[in-house]
Formats: structure tokens, C-alpha cells, sequence
């Protein structure tokens, strides 16, 4: 099985915009997201550039983190950057 990533643009429709996706090689799953048009040759050109950053390491999914792990982050980075009186929690 090849890791290479070939994303594919999808019709869910008229008057829908064009949605691209591809299926995940290490999950199984398949990822879709809108192409946000419904000119094929813009979805077209939209799932090589993706396929591009998807193939070259340079795609990288939004980051969903805890609610905890967020203040973490936010005590040790923004905090201290701050006056001592907007400090205090």
C-alpha cells in the first residue's frame, strides 16, 4: 500500500459547493473538507495544492486541546509576560 495521498473533489449536490477529500493511509478514514467554490477547475486546482501540502509534510490539521491544557499553556506563556496585578488567579 502506497502513503502517497491523492485528494479528489466530490459533487454532494447542485448549488453545493465542491468538497475535496481523500482517504486517511494510516486511519482508513476518509477526510473531506469545501473546495469553496462550485467552479470544478477551482476545486480542481484547490485539491492539488492540497495534495501538495498533504504529500509534503506542510498540511497540518487545527490542533483541538483540552481546556486544561489551555490554561497550562496560557499561565506559562502569557502570564508572565504580563503586569503582576493581572497575574494574580
Amino acid at each position: 500500500m502506497t502513503d502517497e495521498i491523492k485528494v479528489h473533489v466530490a459533487d454532494y449536490g447542485s448549488g453545493r459547493n465542491l468538497m475535496l477529500r481523500y482517504r486517511d493511509p494510516i486511519t482508513g478514514k476518509q477526510v473531506a473538507k469545501s473546495a469553496k467554490t462550485c467552479n470544478q477547475s477551482k476545486a480542481e486546482r484547490a485539491a492539488a495544492k492540497w495534495e501538495a501540502e498533504l504529500n509534503g509534510g506542510a498540511y497540518q490539521k487545527p490542533s483541538r486541546i483540552t481546556w486544561e491544557a489551555f490554561i497550562d499553556r496560557y499561565k506559562t506563556n502569557v502570564l508572565p509576560g504580563l503586569s503582576e496585578g493581572t497575574a494574580i488567579t
